[in-house]
Formats: structure tokens, sequence, C-alpha cells
């Protein structure tokens, strides 16, 4: 889910989008309700009925997206200016391929229904040499009024990459499913937050169907489980350590169970989940780091003066953290996996000044 500036509330399954004037739901005590007139249709928006409750949407994103293993989507955001970039999954991106195997291995019943939704349904991303084809997000764009205006602008994401964001000036946001190499050539810890031209990006790396021939001539900025190295194009710049994404050592696939979400504010600046530290770090637009917020504990620890158990720092105790939530310079909710709850915490600054504005 997310919610646009103006407060319209955005649901996602996988294959579609809905938008809703939440003040017109209707909550009982056990649930809330989303009447079907709660819904506020995109003006290219398609008809969409939901096959289990036979519910009729009358002005929906469709997005050919294609199950996988999980039938979740990984992420999509609502822009300042009220546009949705979102995933689509592309598992099978040509005919002949399925999950990155041969048609011929792959013969039972599951594989051959997957294989004729990718015929009918699929989306055909163009090729490109050291493009990767057995797995992989799309990134998609559609304005406002849910006309699609941006197709695969960011090719040959590592399939882990998971929460995607995008700024009022169009840039695009990504988490990306592959370790940053530092600069002294090792491997950063988790995955990464990249931050991407608005008119699109590309990964290319040793390639899939069409081979990548000469590599260029710098160190790749990425590396990828059993891939090898991977290079970009347009990217501004990559913050390491976003977490969770689960990664397969040697071999070529990864798993999308262990997903994550950062969010970003108006102001352009990224809150970013570091599980396997205990934090979360803030960026700014230019990727510039503000702080790190959290340290390891639970929920008796790290409670101001009288806690019983004292962390130093910002006294906030976190256990395991994968999603965060921002409501721009006001709140940052934090998802708190290992203790079971949801933390609420205050924004402020390190130093602050009230400035009069004289009337005109």
């Amino acid at each position: 889910m997310d919610i646009d500036p103006n407060g319209l509330l955005y649901l996602r399954a996988l294959k579609y989008l809905v938008r809703f004037d939440p003040d017109k739901a209707v909550v009982a005590p056990d649930k809330i309700h989303l009447p079907p007139s709660a819904e506020v249709p995109f003006d290219y928006g398609e008809e969409q009925t939901v096959p289990w409750t036979r519910r009729k949407y009358r002005g929906a994103i469709k997005i050919a997206a294609l199950p996988g293993a999980n039938g979740f989507d990984t992420g999509f955001g609502v822009d300042p200016k009220g546009g949705v970039i979102a995933f689509m999954k592309n598992y099978r991106t040509w005919e002949d391929m399925l999950w990155g195997r041969p048609k011929g291995k792959w013969v039972d019943a599951w594989g051959e229904r997957n294989m004729k939704e990718a015929r009918t349904e699929g989306y055909r991303p163009r090729q490109f040499p050291g493009r990767f084809v057995g797995g992989g997000e799309l990134v998609m764009r559609w304005n406002s009024r849910g006309q699609l205006v941006g197709e695969d602008l960011v090719p040959a994401l590592p399939m882990p990459s998971c929460g995607i964001k995008s700024d009022r000036h169009g840039n695009i946001y990504l988490g990306i499913g592959a370790n940053w190499v530092m600069p002294d050539g090792k491997s950063h810890c988790g995955g990464a937050l990249a931050k991407f031209a608005p008119t699109g990006a590309k990964f290319y790396g040793a390639g899939d169907k069409v081979k990548l021939g000469a590599k260029p001539d710098r160190a790749a900025e990425f590396r990828a489980y059993g891939w090898g190295g991977l290079w970009t194009e347009n990217m501004y710049w990559a913050y390491p350590g976003l977490d969770h994404m689960h990664f397969l050592g040697g071999g070529a696939y990864a798993c999308l169970c262990a997903t994550c979400r950062f969010d970003m504010d108006l102001y352009g600046r990224c809150f970013v989940p570091k599980a396997y530290q205990f934090t979360v770090g803030v960026v700014d637009a230019n990727g510039n780091r503000i702080c790190e917020i959290g340290r390891y504990g639970n929920a008796d620890s790290g409670r101001g003066p009288r806690s019983p158990i004292r962390i130093g720092g910002d006294e906030i105790a976190v256990s395991d953290c994968a999603f965060v939530g921002v409501d721009s310079d006001r709140w940052l909710y934090l998802n708190d996996d290992g203790s079971g709850r949801i933390i609420r915490l205050k924004l402020g600054y390190h130093a602050r000044e009230i400035v009069n504005i004289p009337p005109n």
C-alpha cells in the first residue's frame, strides 16, 4: 500500500492497482471495509474483477505481472504528483525460458500453466548485450491519470531487488538485490539503495542470451550471486547495506521471501532498513549520510532514563527491522519483527531556528 500527498490510498494486488478515498471507508470493530463508492478510478484504468470475490473495480491500473513462487509483488510507490512507479514480475522473458531453465526441463502442470500465461500476458522486454533473462523485476511508470508513460525503465535488475520510489523530479530510487562493491574490491553486506535518472538506467554483466563481449574499462559497481560483476548506466549514487535480502551463495538464483522496504519523504531523504546492523540509515537526495537510528535491543531496553537496560546513543532499541514508513519530517515508523511491535519515532533536527516571514 501507499498514500499520496492528498491522502488517497493505493492498494495493489499482483496484477492490478486500485486507488481509494479512505474517508469513505466503513470501519467496524474487527475490520475496515472499502465499499465500491470509495474507489477513485484512474482515467486510463481498466475494469477489473477479482476472481475469488467477483468484486469489480471501475478504473484499476492493470499490470502484466506473472506469478512466481510467492505470488506477491516487490513494491510500488506514489510520487508527490500522484504518479505510480512499480515493479512488475516478468520471470519468463522468452517463450523458451522458465526460471532461467530450458523449457524441456520443466514439464509439470504448474510449469506448463505459467508458460501459457507467459505467452498470453507476459511482457517482452528488449534485449541488449549483457542482459539477464532468467529472472528479475521490470520497472514501469504511470502518470496520475493511470496512463503508462515508462516501460522497463531499469532493465536487468538483479532478482531480489525490492522497494521503489520516485521523487518530484521523477528520479528513480531502487532497492538493489546485489552487493555494492567497495573501493577495496570487497563486497558490502546486504543490498543497496540506488538512485537513477528519471529517463531510466540499466544493469548489465555476463549476460545470458546475448553475451556482453568486451567488459567496461572500470570496476563493476555491484556483485551478484554467481553472476560476477554488474555494471550500471545512469546511476547517480548507491548507499550500501539495505537488508533483508537473501543471497544464495554460488548459485544463479536468490530468494525473494526475505524482502524489505525503504521509504522516502517529500524532501528526497531516504530511510533505509539495515537489519544486519539493527539500525535505519538516513541519506539525503544526493546520497550523503545524515545519521543512523537505533541499535541492538528489545522491547525492554532503550525506553529513556528509567529503562532497566541502557543501550546508549539515541536509545532506540531494534532487534530486527526490515520495513519502514516515514511521514515526511514528522514521524518515522519501524517494524521490529524480533520484538513483535511497530515503533513510532518523532523526527527532529540537530539545529532549529524559527524565522518570521514579513507580510507582503
